[in-house]
């Protein structure tokens, strides 16, 4: 799934500034980020590996221009677009958090906040999966070269389910905007928490990030997860 994010934001990159992408280019690149982060979890014996995953997981990226709105990226459709990066921190209460979409597009009079996920369960994200999808709304109006009114944005995700990538918005609000903020600043508040109980055992990889176990029958990182068992 690594090796797949890293391929998408290079689709979106090279498309951007008008390279030519290939799809055999794509996949030597994307093998090779596989077998290095194999070698570098499990060792040389583990890079075997790396044929069968990167079949899986290719036809992901060389579908892309195939996906809802992506496909449309580079047309007359669209009126201007932009690649971001979602590691930038977008600083909230003095904390540092990661709101930032994948890419950001402008249609007429709207603004389009697009998250791309590799995998998902299910087409139409849970109630808690929209408010997290809807703190985009929080960097936008607080990005001073774009409108400061949410009703200008509309929140996406475009995600990868059954052989395809299915795409889900929703028009943004000030209910939605309130909502998914009170959302992150319970969230940073339980962070804090955590940390001062223990600091020095404070380990985001050991934490749970589904609400229940039924969230992980159809999670595409179960089996790496440490939380499953």
């Amino acid at each position: 799934m690594r090796a797949v994010g890293s391929g998408i934001k290079r689709w979106l990159e090279t498309k951007y500034i008008g390279e030519k992408w290939t799809p055999h280019s794509a996949q030597v690149e994307m093998t090779a980020n596989v077998r290095t982060q194999l070698r570098d979890q499990s060792g040389d014996a583990a890079v075997a590996e790396s044929d069968s995953l990167v079949e899986r997981g290719f036809p992901r990226i060389e579908s892309l221009n195939r996906a809802p709105l992506l496909s449309l990226l580079g047309t007359e459709k669209v009126d201007e677009w932009m690649p971001l990066d979602r590691l930038e921190p977008h600083w909230v209460n003095r904390c540092r958090v990661y709101t930032i979409p994948d890419l950001i597009a402008r249609i007429g009079e709207k603004w389009h906040l697009i998250r791309i996920s590799s995998q998902i369960g299910r087409r139409i994200p849970t109630e808690q999966q929209q408010l997290e999808l809807a703190v985009m709304l929080n960097w936008a109006v607080d990005e001073p070269t774009l409108p400061n009114d949410v009703n200008r944005f509309i929140i996406h995700r475009i995600g990868w389910l059954n052989h395809r990538w299915l795409g889900w918005r929703r028009q943004g609000n000030p209910t939605l905007a309130a909502a998914s903020r009170v959302m992150l600043a319970q969230d940073l508040k339980e962070l804090q928490f955590a940390h001062l109980c223990d600091p020095d055992k404070t380990d985001l990889e050991t934490l749970a990030t589904a609400d229940n176990k039924k969230s992980c029958n159809t999670c595409g990182f179960k089996e790496s997860c440490s939380q499953v068992g």
